[in-house]
């Protein structure tokens, strides 16, 4: 219990080393899907959520039996208007039992998309840019643990070489690894990150098909949500039946001959079906939704990835008044790795405009400065 208050807890807390879009698969989606998950197990193993007409000569403990029985087997689908089928054809009707796995599904979604924000933390944390230090001061933009974040920050990325060592204990992974991703690190793993939430997306789309019993013909639901919407019934339809028919077998004791097997059939209410279904039309139009505002969200981290020296030149540009100065800008943004500026577009994702246009021109302001200081030191 005190994990889980733990998880909890880390959850209810905002981050700021990543964007909103983030922030709502990570954590908005996360609380949905345990609150829905732990709403499920409560009202169904918490509560009769099957209840079956019992047979006249029933004494009340096999009706209760016979429930906890078609609960945890689970029960068949058959059209109300045919004919009852024998016991021997009953299975190959439409098993309904998806329903009790329905809190476990929720809570294991929760789970995979809570994985990209701890994969993310480890990343930031741990950034020899002092990525996360940043990000979460610059939310106070006027504390002293922000001007301290961004000394640090400028004394990294201005002074030192913008390398991050590879020790993956292979000659040419290293080589590889130095040449093409060492200055672009955190861009790579956020990029990664971006594509995990997607496919947690259509992952979870998938999951959340599971409580459809004919699943295997709408792998994604799609076909299932419509039918809903357009008002089918689910007498028709079949999707998250409310009456379904349980069997038993009794094993009967006979002095004279072996002992029997006896068939009993009888007709069941799967209470459970009734709020899993509206469930599922409220978090089928919420994935789906969250699909394309991570594949929009991804593409707009693309452009601005790829045009960020362009962004970085418009914040210096609307801070400083003097023209002549564009080639040293030019000469700043190409000395800066891929991560500083990816750094200071987090900050603007986070603040807007203002905290990382502020940021970045004290940086360019002191790497000027330090750049005439070499210059005189040299000239003396």
């Amino acid at each position: 219990m005190a994990i889980l208050l733990d998880f909890l807890k880390f959850l209810k807390r905002p981050h700021h080393d990543h964007d909103e879009v983030d922030n709502l698969n990570t954590r908005l989606v996360c609380i949905f899907a345990l609150a829905v998950g732990f709403l499920l197990f409560a009202s169904e193993y918490g509560s009769n959520s099957i209840q079956c007409v019992p047979k006249a000569t029933w004494r009340p403990s096999w009706k209760q039996y016979a429930e906890d029985l078609c609960f945890i087997e689970g029960s068949y689908f058959v059209d109300p208007n045919a004919t009852l089928p024998h016991y021997s054809h009953l299975e190959k009707s439409k098993k309904v039992s998806s329903y009790q796995w329905a809190p476990f599904i929720f809570l294991f979604i929760a789970l995979i998309f809570h994985l990209p924000r701890v994969f993310w933390s480890s990343i930031s944390s741990t950034s020899y840019l002092r990525f996360k230090d940043v990000c979460e001061s610059s939310m106070d933009f006027h504390s002293y643990n922000h001007s301290k974040s961004i000394a640090r920050f400028e004394d990294v990325s201005l002074r030192n070489p913008s390398f991050l060592p590879a020790h993956f204990g292979f000659g040419f992974i290293n080589r590889f690894f130095d040449r093409y991703i060492a200055d672009r690190y955190m861009v790579v793993s956020y990029f990664f990150v971006k594509f995990w939430h997607i496919f947690n997306v259509v992952f979870a789309l998938r999951l959340l098909c599971f409580l459809i019993s004919d699943n295997l013909h709408d792998p994604f639901g799609y076909k299932t949500y419509w039918k809903i919407l357009a008002g089918v019934n689910w007498r028709e339809s079949g999707a998250f039946p409310r009456i379904t028919t349980c069997e038993i077998s009794t094993r009967q004791y006979a002095s004279e001959t072996f002992d029997k097997i006896k068939y009993e059939q009888f007709q069941c209410f799967l209470a459970a079906n009734n709020y899993i279904e509206k469930i599922f039309l409220f978090t089928w139009i919420i994935f789906a939704a969250l699909f394309f505002v991570n594949v929009w969200n991804l593409f707009s981290w693309i452009w601005k990835i790829w045009n960020s020296k362009v962004y970085a030149k418009r914040m210096i540009r609307a801070r400083l008044q003097f023209k002549n100065n564009e080639e040293q800008v030019e000469e700043f943004l190409n000395f800066l790795s891929p991560d500083a500026r990816f750094t200071i577009l987090m900050i603007d994702a986070q603040n807007g405009g203002f905290v990382s246009g502020s940021d970045f021109t004290i940086c360019y302001i002191h790497w000027e400065k330090s750049k005439e200081s070499k210059k005189q030191f040299v000239g003396a």
